[in-house]
C-alpha cells in the first residue's frame, strides 16, 4: 500500500491542547467534539465532522468527498463517496471483543478483493502491528508501533521481508492534555471513529518527524499551543521545519 504522505496526514489528524494562565489541564469530561477543521483561513479547505443521535461519527466530509461509517454488531463498515475515493465499493473491518478492528477488507465495484489489513493490540489496549496487503499492485507493508517512554512513540514501517523503509519518530507533550483525542495512530492507516484502533495517547503531539532506513530527515513537523480564538473555536499552528513554512489550523467544537 503506498504510504500516506506525512504533512496531510497530519493536518487531518493534528491533535490538540490547551493554553491556560493558571496550567490547569482542560479536564476530558468537559472536552467538545469535532464540527470542522479549516486550514489556512481557507473555507474551501474544510473538514466537516457529522454525528448520529448517539454521538457516534457519522461521516467525514472533505470537499467533494465523504466517508461514512456504519456500525454493525461485530463489525464496522466504511463507504467512500466522491470524485476521489468512489473507487473504493466497500470497507468492511471485523470488531474484537472490545469493540477493536481486528481484520479489514476493501473490495471494488465488481467484489474484488483489494486490500487485506490486520491489526493487534498489546497489553494496555493500544495499537501495536498492523499489516497491509494490496493485491492490485501486489505490495505489502507492515506497521510496528512503539511506546519507549511517556513522552515519546514511534511507527516503523517495513516490508513482508521486515526490511525497514521509514520510522517516524513522535515526541508527545506531557504537561498538557490530549482533551480532543483525535488519532495519532493513523500513520499508515485512515481515520476511524473514536477508540476503534485501540486507546490514544494521553498527550498531544509535539513534534513528529520521518526517517529514512539510513537515517535521513524526510519530514519533520513541529505543533503550537492551542490557543482558543473564542468560545467553540481553537486555533494551531503546524511548522514544516525542513520546508520553512507554517499552516494555520482552525478547530471548530461543538457541544457534546
Amino acid at each position: 500500500m503506498k504510504l500516506v504522505s506525512l504533512a496531510p496526514l497530519l493536518m487531518i489528524l493534528a491533535v490538540f491542547w490547551q493554553e491556560n494562565p493558571h496550567n490547569y489541564f482542560y479536564n476530558s469530561n468537559h472536552c467538545d467534539r469535532i464540527d470542522s477543521i479549516v486550514y489556512n483561513e481557507d473555507r474551501e479547505q474544510v473538514q466537516r465532522f457529522n454525528y448520529d443521535s448517539s454521538g457516534q461519527l457519522a461521516s467525514i466530509v472533505t470537499g467533494t468527498d465523504t466517508t461514512f461509517f456504519i456500525y454493525l454488531d461485530k463489525a464496522l463498515m466504511r463507504i467512500n463517496g466522491g470524485k476521489q475515493n468512489d473507487w473504493d465499493a466497500s470497507q468492511y473491518y471485523i470488531l474484537d471483543k472490545n469493540g477493536r478492528i481486528s481484520q479489514g477488507m476493501v473490495k471494488d465495484k465488481s467484489g474484488n478483493l483489494q486490500v487485506e489489513s490486520g491489526f493487534e493490540y498489546d497489553d494496555h489496549g493500544r495499537l501495536g502491528y498492523a499489516f497491509y496487503a494490496t493485491y492490485a499492485n501486489q505490495s505489502y507493508q507492515q506497521f510496528t508501533y512503539r511506546y519507549p517512554s511517556k513522552d515519546k512513540r514511534q511507527v516503523i514501517v517495513s516490508d513482508q521481508g521486515n526490511h525497514v523503509a521509514f520510522v517516524y519518530t513522535i515526541v508527545l507533550d506531557t504537561l498538557a492534555e490530549n482533551c480532543f483525542n483525535l488519532d495519532l495512530n493513523g500513520i499508515g492507516h485512515d481515520l476511524f471513529p473514536d477508540e476503534s484502533m485501540g486507546i490514544r495517547d494521553t498527550f498531544p503531539v509535539h513534534t513528529i518527524t520521518q526517517l529514512s532506513a539510513s537515517g535521513d530527515t524526510l519530514a519533520h513537523l513541529s505543533f503550537s499551543k492551542l490557543v482558543k480564538i473564542r468560545e467553540g473555536i481553537w486555533r494551531q499552528n503546524q511548522t514544516d521545519v525542513l520546508n520553512g513554512f507554517t499552516n494555520s489550523i482552525n478547530y471548530f467544537a461543538v457541544g457534546r
